[in-house]
């Protein structure tokens, strides 16, 4: 298990578990939090069977558990990027609910033991979000918030990089509008 922020306490932790099918995978999640996830994810994606409803939720709380990024930031990230589409191909190369590019994902899955069976892994909604989330977080590492993360993992570092180096701040209107959706998600 990861080195998550909460721990599900109690019976009603353990209902949040038994509703997500989670046993002990997801003991970073409190109650209020999972339950703000399986809201968001059931009005976000009312078109989904409630079995890929579950596997997106999993996803999301499981990569909070293993990389400390909020579900909800994550969820936010593939609403944007992929209408919380597990197959979706952007045009730009992107794969999945993240849209990870394969280079991205492969040099992700070896520097996290994730397990990466090419292409294919990126259709995977638990895999793509793992190697999202990682990528998220080795982005925070560099630019040191999570806005700057979100530029980054837009525009690519290299070119986040360049913007700064102009003398721009370390955002972008794709990292302001994520930021944005979380917080409605958050019910702020």
């Amino acid at each position: 298990m990861g080195k998550g922020r909460h721990r599900v306490r109690g019976w009603l932790g353990l209902l949040l578990c038994a509703s997500l099918g989670c046993g002990d995978d997801f003991a970073c999640l409190d109650a209020e939090a999972g339950e703000r996830l399986r809201d968001a994810v059931a009005e976000r994606a009312p078109d989904r069977s409630p079995s890929e409803r579950s596997d997106l939720i999993r996803a999301f709380a499981r990569a909070e558990c293993d990389f400390e990024v909020d579900a909800l930031l994550l969820l936010a990230v593939a609403e944007q990027e992929s209408s919380l589409d597990p197959k979706a191909r952007g045009p730009a190369g992107g794969i999945g609910l993240l849209q990870v590019r394969p280079p991205t994902g492969e040099a992700t899955a070896r520097d996290h033991r994730i397990d990466w069976r090419g292409e294919e892994s990126l259709l995977d909604p638990a895999t793509n979000t793992a190697l999202g989330a990682a990528y998220l977080v080795r982005m925070k590492e560099r630019f040191g918030t999570w806005e700057a993360a979100l530029a980054a993992y837009n525009l690519g570092p290299a070119r986040l990089r360049q913007l700064i180096a102009k003398g721009l701040p370390a955002t972008s209107p794709y990292a302001r509008e994520i930021l944005a959706r979380k917080r409605k998600l958050e019910g702020r």
